[in-house]
């Protein structure tokens, strides 16, 4: 991601059209909020702050102030695939442009987005994808202190190859198409913020072809979901505010296998606070349980702790700290096991090393244990679990990146990235293992 701004018009203008289960992993983002969250708490720290003259200045177009951004990446992988043996790395080349516009009517606010991916590979021309995401969102104050908010989105999306979300056979890329939206409506009573929300959606996943050119059906994926989520956010003084949410989650499959329906009942309740320490530190703790039921016997339902925390440290004005982590629970790619408990824990450093040429480090960690059972043979046909099948293998992945954005002005920007990652699991034939490198340039301009 790259952006004029060190981040916060990245944040607005990327191309999320790419995103996967890190989306599906992300930590909830405020459903009045008409642009993606910071990526820090703060916004006057290294990493979210804007300077004079650097910001995208966008475009005015009758009531809306348009922002319009492409974005050109080319880069080279040594293992696309994943894989521990007979890996193939390759080059690829990604064009993205994207648009976003936020106006006003009266006292409602709205904002609208779009965005696509077109990614070409020199030789794994089978990993070529084309992704899409639209979207919208309006806010408006009603009577007394309510204020109502309402969205939707259209998006065709990857699972990229090295997450537990991808398929788990060889072949083209796992593609699935998502039809979703929300309605919220708030409360503010002084110090006192109640959210009370519904959201829809439906996911279609996209056959995978080997190279020998046979389709492998993944509908047995396919899903609609109806979540009820409640929000209480109370400010105390000094800045603090402590919360409590629960939501309630409905998903029924929409083509399931005989032996292996998807549909579930599930949910989470959280309880945390946002508070400062000292001048220095901002953090965001919030613990709690969180459930999963499955109609079919053949799947085990899941029920223990959620957590998800956050810690910045801000230990010069050139330099911020986030260290960030979460416990989620994954659709998995394999067919015979329908959910994988992941952990995850990051840890970024961004540092200004002038106005306008910035340094992104990160490190991360990904702790998975799936919940059911997975082969310890090679792949057979989709069908239901055979004898041989390991119970509840566990996998895990670590990797270490690099980014630097130039600024060459707020229409221009040119970046390099490089990435070390690892996967690998205690059953040998679990899909999606293996190290590779990553490395490439990028280059963004924004009108």
């Amino acid at each position: 991601m790259s952006g004029t701004r060190p981040l916060r018009y990245a944040l607005l203008l990327a191309p999320v059209a790419t995103a996967g289960a890190g989306a599906v992993q992300a930590q909830e983002a405020d459903p009045f909020a008409l642009r993606p969250p910071s990526p820090l708490l703060r916004d006057d720290v290294a990493g979210t702050r804007t300077f004079p003259g650097m910001a995208p200045a966008g475009r005015r177009a009758g009531p809306l102030r348009v922002f319009p951004a492409v974005s050109l990446r080319a880069g080279a992988d040594s293992n696309v695939l994943g894989r521990t043996a007979d890996r193939r790395g390759d080059a690829a080349i990604t064009l993205a442009p994207a648009l976003a516009a936020t106006g006003t009517s009266g006292k409602a606010e709205y904002g609208l987005t779009a965005a696509a991916a077109l990614t070409r590979y020199a030789s794994l021309t089978d990993q070529n994808s084309e992704t899409w995401d639209l979207g919208a969102r309006i806010t408006t104050p009603l009577a007394g202190r309510l204020t109502l908010a309402a969205g939707g989105g259209w998006s065709r999306r990857l699972e990229p190859n090295d997450t537990a979300a991808a398929a788990a056979v060889d072949g083209s890329a796992t593609l699935y198409r998502q039809l979703g939206g929300d309605l919220a409506l708030r409360a503010a009573l002084g110090p006192l913020r109640i959210t009370g929300s519904l959201a829809l959606a439906r996911s279609t996943y996209l056959p995978v072809t080997r190279a020998d050119g046979t389709a492998i059906d993944q509908s047995f994926r396919d899903q609609r979901t109806v979540t009820a989520g409640f929000r209480l956010e109370h400010a105390l003084p000094g800045g603090r505010v402590i919360f409590a949410q629960a939501n309630l989650r409905r998903a029924d499959s929409l083509d399931p296998l005989a032996c292996c329906d998807r549909s579930s009942n599930g949910g989470e309740a959280l309880g945390g606070i946002t508070t400062s320490l000292g001048s220095l530190f901002n953090a965001e703790v919030a613990v709690g349980i969180r459930w999963r039921t499955y109609d079919a016997p053949a799947f085990r339902s899941y029920s223990g702790l959620a957590w998800r925390a956050r810690l910045e440290w801000y230990p010069t004005p050139l330099v911020s700290v986030a260290l960030t982590g979460q416990r989620d629970i994954v659709d998995s790619g394999i067919p015979t096991a329908a959910g994988t408990v992941v952990d995850r824990a990051e840890v970024k450093m961004f540092y200004e090393f002038r106005r306008n040429l910035d340094f992104v480090l990160t490190a991360s960690a990904t702790r998975e244990k799936v919940r059911d059972r997975a082969p310890v043979s090679p792949p057979a046909p989709i069908g239901p679990p055979a004898p041989g099948f390991a119970p509840n293998p566990g996998a895990h992945s670590e990797s270490v990146g690099a980014e630097a954005r130039y600024a060459l002005s707020n229409r221009y920007l040119v970046g390099a990235f490089t990435r070390f990652r690892n996967r690998s699991a205690d059953n040998a034939l679990l899909p999606r293992q293996g190290r590779a490198v990553e490395a490439g340039l990028s280059l963004r301009l924004s009108l």
